[in-house]
């Protein structure tokens, strides 16, 4: 038996929905809604796999982007990445343009704080927050 569906309303800005509704078009999807189910479903997926990620310590990377004109976006980023300096190896800055900059974070250490510090990245106004880690032995 087919699950019943519920019916959302959302607000995003056009340009956000212009570029997935033409990625989208370019995958195949017939309809929107497919499409926004399967985006919700790799966004749950990813929250449920960092959170069941069963090792004490790991390595890897957190990437994201963000406007760095956005007010007091770049003083939390700071406030963040001092907070979880026991975790933060190193950050690679990167001026994409002039208004975008990509942050690579490298980590290593307590698996528990890097899922904080993942959590509290997604909760500003980054964006694409990405994540690799990989278990230490």
């Amino acid at each position: 038996m087919r699950e019943k569906a519920a019916r959302i309303s959302i607000t995003i800005p056009r340009s956000l929905l212009k570029d997935f509704d033409e990625t989208t078009r370019i995958i195949g999807y017939k309809k929107r809604s497919k499409a926004v189910c399967d985006a919700i479903r790799r966004f749950v997926a990813e929250h449920k796999i960092l959170n069941q990620l069963k090792v004490k310590s790991c390595a890897g990377t957190v990437t994201y982007i963000y406007k760095h004109h956005i007010r007091g976006l770049t003083e939390d980023l700071l406030e963040i990445q001092h907070e979880y300096s026991g975790v933060i190896n190193a950050t690679l800055h990167i001026h994409l343009d002039e208004e975008n900059c990509l942050e690579i974070l490298s980590v290593r250490g307590d698996a528990e704080k890097i899922r904080n510090l993942v959590s509290k990245l997604k909760t500003l106004k980054t964006e694409n927050v990405q994540y690799v880690l990989l278990p230490q032995p």
